[in-house]
């Protein structure tokens, strides 16, 4: 998301602007576009617009749900969540200082919504009962939540984002010292907020695990160019690293083990791939990838290794450390767990967003391919995993 400003204080920008042979020219009016150039350079009149286009649609949807005999509040609050609230909040980002006052429209726009859905008087009944009684943020928190969840991003992916000399350069007054004072407060142990960023962070069966900022970047790791500098720095005394990825293909789901063995200054890369199927999904790939690299792990894995195993999939960590899961699969994961720590082996389960750049998806690629040629395949060996997980 993009907010182009004018220099000069209190001034409209005129000017047309040109980017990839595209000329854009101002307008009083915003559309919904990731490129916003305002006249007046003030979200005000943004926040206006994007709340009456969202109550027309609004109005448009309740319309069919009247006809088809579907308008009740389950329904009209799953499609606020699911169609209107993306509409309005798409440029949530770039609105550094909004303010209370300046979000009423948007708060008119909730208020409508949960009033519909509940057959209520708008006039009778406050907006905060009505947020209350159907689970929902007040718009100003939502908004609040949304800036940290981005300020999380740009902060853990810094390295990589094509923002961040504009990030560590940043003036007063801009986004990007906005999303830095966020950062700041979002790190504060007393920060009663944090716990609404709180997928940041995994504990997996019960070992120490890093917060995506902390296995990505820190303040003093800017001048890391490349991931071998980065994992080492992370934990130079990791003899075994795993990544684990699983992806939707035009033809079905294909998953791959990548494991790098370290031995001093050299290390050793292993690929193994799987080709699933249309039946499974990207959540059943991460964990027959694991199963699988586990086993290989507990047959060449000696006592006394440390092995870190990343993958970007929550759900499949989530899965793993809970004691409801009953799934066979699941099961027989944690049975290989307890395998490896009888050996000795110190396992650690981290979750990183995106796998930290581009070099281990080429690895998960070059596996999928090797798969789907022949050289190395498991489609026989895969589990019943058909039974609900």
């Amino acid at each position: 998301m993009i907010h182009i400003q004018s220099n000069t204080k209190n001034k409209s920008l005129t000017n047309s602007m040109t980017l990839n042979r595209y000329t854009i020219v101002p307008s009083r009016k915003v559309k919904y576009l990731r490129l916003i150039i305002d006249e007046f350079l003030t979200f005000k009149p943004h926040i206006q617009q994007i709340a009456k286009n969202g109550t027309r649609y609004l109005a448009y949807l309740r319309n069919i749900l009247r006809k088809n005999g579907m308008l009740n509040v389950n329904m009209m609050l799953q499609l606020y969540r699911t169609m209107i609230i993306p509409r309005t909040d798409l440029s949530a980002c770039v609105w550094a200082n909004v303010t209370k006052a300046a979000l009423k429209p948007l708060m008119k726009l909730q208020k409508l919504t949960l009033t519909t859905a509940l057959g209520t008087s708008r006039k009778t009944v406050a907006l905060s009962s009505l947020e209350v009684f159907c689970n929902l943020l007040p718009v100003y928190f939502r908004l609040m939540r949304r800036q940290m969840i981005k300020a999380i991003t740009l902060h853990s992916r810094l390295l990589y984002h094509p923002l961040s000399a504009l990030f560590e350069k940043s003036e007063k007054g801009t986004i990007f010292a906005k999303l830095k004072e966020i950062i700041s407060i979002v790190s504060s142990d007393n920060n009663p907020m944090s716990e609404l960023i709180k997928h940041s962070e995994m504990h997996v069966l019960f070992e120490p695990c890093a917060t995506a900022a902390d296995v990505i970047i820190s303040n003093d790791e800017l001048a890391l160019n490349e991931e071998q500098e980065l994992l080492e720095k992370i934990d130079n005394t990791t003899m075994l690293l795993i990544y684990i990825d699983a992806s939707k293909q035009h033809d079905g789901v294909a998953a791959a083990v990548t494991i790098m063995t370290k031995a001093g200054d050299e290390s050793r890369w292993e690929d193994y791939g799987m080709y699933l199927g249309q039946k499974y999904s990207v959540y059943h790939g991460e964990l027959l990838a694991i199963q699988l690299a586990l086993k290989i792990v507990a047959d060449i894995s000696p006592s006394s290794k440390q092995i870190t195993l990343f993958t970007d999939n929550q759900s499949t960590l989530k899965a793993i450390a809970s004691n409801r899961q009953t799934s066979p699969l699941i099961q027989d994961i944690r049975k290989t767990y307890e395998i490896l720590k009888e050996k000795d082996s110190s396992m650690i389960f981290r979750w990183i967003p995106g796998h930290l750049s581009s070099l281990t998806n080429e690895y998960r690629e070059k596996a999928e391919f090797l798969d789907r040629h022949g050289e190395i395949s498991l489609a026989n060996e895969k589990p019943d995993i058909g039974r609900k997980i």
